[in-house]
């Protein structure tokens, strides 16, 4: 026979063991649980990647056009012309010095994207995604319009992502506008082959009297037989910095051209 006192001890232990059995079964549950919380969030993470790349893949564009910007800014137009094709005179190019000697609205954009590409790329190689150290080829075009400046493309070939959990491609495309007018250089273009003739009969203590473009602050002065000619925007084009160009013009060309049109043709 179990006493009283046995019998509710007894009970008291089948009740610590019922009650020890379900705090067991509540912890393994709440284990399990959370570890499939924790792979779904991973899971999820690695899938938003696609987005992480191409929000950096457009943001390292953005880059690269302001520092492009910037470039155009400090150093003008005179980088853009090959020392093959126009003679130098204290690094500025030395019109008319050859037939070679050209440039344009159109050559300018070319090589201002090329620009832009380049220092792109380079920002897209130095990441730390996996995916973007091994580029595909890509496509990027440049459209100008009044105050605008248009940038779009996308890579060739899908990008590779294979992480922890999951493994998937997705392609890259990307669009950025920038409210930049570079048609201030086609003015520029134009306004100089229109004067070059008055250029070089006034000289430079009377090159005012051409119908020079009032978009442009000129400066002219007159060294060793050359017109050094610097023309400079009205209004800052970039933050606080303003787009200029320098040049110098022979006034002892060989074979002045008859026509001048080819100098900056569009």
């Amino acid at each position: 026979m179990i006493s009283k006192q046995g019998t509710g001890a007894l009970i008291l232990i089948v009740l610590g063991f019922g009650v020890l059995l379900i705090f067991l079964t509540l912890l393994q549950h709440s284990v399990t649980y959370t570890a499939v919380g924790q792979t779904s969030a991973s899971v999820l993470d690695e899938v938003m990647d696609e987005r992480r790349i191409n929000f950096y893949v457009s943001q390292a564009l953005r880059d690269a056009v302001h520092t492009s910007l910037q470039q155009l800014t400090q150093d003008g137009l005179a980088p853009f012309f090959s020392s093959e094709d126009c003679s130098l005179y204290q690094g500025k190019p030395l019109l008319l010095s050859s037939p070679t000697c050209t440039f344009s609205q159109a050559q300018f954009e070319a090589q201002f994207l090329s620009l832009v590409k380049s220092h792109w790329e380079a920002t897209l190689q130095a990441t730390s995604y996996p995916s973007l150290k091994k580029l595909p080829s890509s496509t990027l075009s440049l459209a100008i319009t009044s105050r605008h400046m248009d940038f779009s493309g996308s890579f060739a070939s899908p990008l590779s992502y294979q992480g922890k959990h999951v493994t998937y491609t997705f392609p890259v495309t990307y669009a950025e506008s920038f409210s930049y007018d570079l048609h201030e250089y086609g003015l520029f273009f134009t306004t100089l082959t229109n004067n070059i003739p008055c250029l070089l009969e006034y000289r430079a203590e009377s090159a005012t009297k051409c119908s020079l473009s009032q978009d442009f602050i000129w400066t002219i002065k007159e060294e060793n037989q050359l017109l050094l000619i610097t023309a400079k925007t009205q209004k800052p084009f970039f933050l606080s910095d303003y787009l200029s160009f320098s040049f110098a013009i022979s006034l002892n060309n060989v074979e002045t051209p008859k026509n001048y049109s080819p100098l900056f043709g569009g």
